[in-house]
């Protein structure tokens, strides 16, 4: 029995509850959303003390296919997708709020909006699609740490320092930085 949800914690531990003892288990989650083909895509694995031979053979078939994968306990997966995916959702949607409080309509928005600007309205667009509110709901309620990172993320935002804080996010992105930039210019000039 193996889920492909984006929390892992909640999903594996009621498997293993509700499923015999002699059921393999395994978490699964893809890191995409809707696509032809896995190959090169990332899909994290959550082995249990009951994944065996079948869950193999199943993480195997998504080898073939081409995805890469990603080795995680239920905890350290969902710890990581609180500062990932829920920060992000967070992110957005405040930003997004904060534009459409200004009295701006989406016209003007787009219109005074540099590139970057218009990626993130974009991705706002993608996020809030009628179809991701379950799932986003879900993310929200069920990761024991979203309010953790909420707090975090306000703290940040209170304390925002110019004069050091574009270092440190240099230094975080450390050999990533110029790959990362160079990802970055060419999803923009692709907008333009």
């Amino acid at each position: 029995m193996m889920d492909f949800t984006t929390l892992k914690k909640f999903p594996v531990d009621t498997m293993l509850k509700y499923s015999k003892a002699d059921c393999e288990v395994g978490g699964l989650h893809p890191l995409y959303g809707e696509l032809s083909s896995i190959r090169g895509e990332s899909v994290v694995y959550c082995p249990t003390n009951r994944s065996g031979s079948k869950c193999n053979q199943v993480i195997k078939s998504l080898v073939q296919a081409g995805a890469k994968i990603i080795i995680q306990t239920p905890e350290e997966h969902d710890r990581k997708e609180a500062y990932m995916q829920n920060a992000r959702l967070k992110l957005i949607q405040a930003y997004t709020l904060l534009v459409a409080d200004s009295g701006m309509t989406i016209e003007e928005a787009y219109q005074l909006a540099p590139p970057p600007t218009k990626l993130l309205l974009d991705l706002a667009a993608r996020q809030f699609n009628s179809n991701n509110d379950e799932m986003y709901q879900a993310i929200a309620l069920f990761n024991p740490l979203d309010r953790e990172v909420r707090n975090q993320l306000m703290n940040h935002l209170a304390n925002l320092d110019p004069k050091t804080d574009s270092q440190t996010i240099r230094d975080f992105f450390d050999q990533e930085l110029k790959p990362a930039q160079e990802r970055a210019k060419r999803t923009i000039e692709n907008i333009r």
